[in-house]
Order: C-alpha cells, then sequence, then structure tokens
C-alpha cells in the first residue's frame, strides 16, 4: 500500500492510479465470480464414477478461491489450477 508522502500532487496522476486500482478490482472480482461458478459446476457433477478426480478439483479450486480473497493485489489463476469444461 502507498504512504500518502508518495502520492503525486497532480490530479491527473492520482486519476491514473485510481483507475488501474478500479480495474485490478474489476478483474479480481471478475476471477473469483469464475472459480465460484466452477466451484458450482463441480459440486453438481460431483457424483459417478470420476468423483474423487471432481472433488480433488474442488479442493483445488477452493485453495485457489481462498488465496485470491485473502491476496487482493493477485488476479491470476495459480498454474495447477484444474480447469474446467463445460458451461461457466
Amino acid at each position: 500500500m502507498m504512504q500518502t508522502a508518495a502520492l503525486p500532487d497532480y490530479i491527473h496522476a492520482l486519476r491514473a492510479i485510481i483507475l488501474a486500482q478500479a480495474t485490478e478490482l474489476h478483474s479480481r472480482d471478475t476471477l473469483i465470480e469464475k472459480l465460484k461458478a466452477q466451484l458450482t459446476l463441480l459440486r453438481l457433477s460431483r457424483f459417478g464414477a470420476s468423483s474423487e478426480k471432481i472433488d480433488r478439483a474442488i479442493e483445488q479450486l477452493e485453495l485457489a478461491l481462498e488465496e485470491i480473497e485473502t491476496t487482493p493485489s493477485e488476479a491470476a489463476v495459480p498454474a495447477d489450477c484444474p480447469p474446467v469444461s463445460g458451461p461457466v
């Protein structure tokens, strides 16, 4: 987080900082909603022959979601997060 003394005095520079932070926050919120939708899809398809794989995928997505929610500056899905096929 920036110290108040480190902020520029020019209004256009301050607006640029606010816009960049708003864009990052929107990206983070979009990613969180996408992960929640994937979790919902996995939970609905949890029963069946490959339910153990689905359970592991759910655990990975839950961990990724928790990590993103606790570190607001990160906006990327971890590399070990399994992809989910189907509508999201």
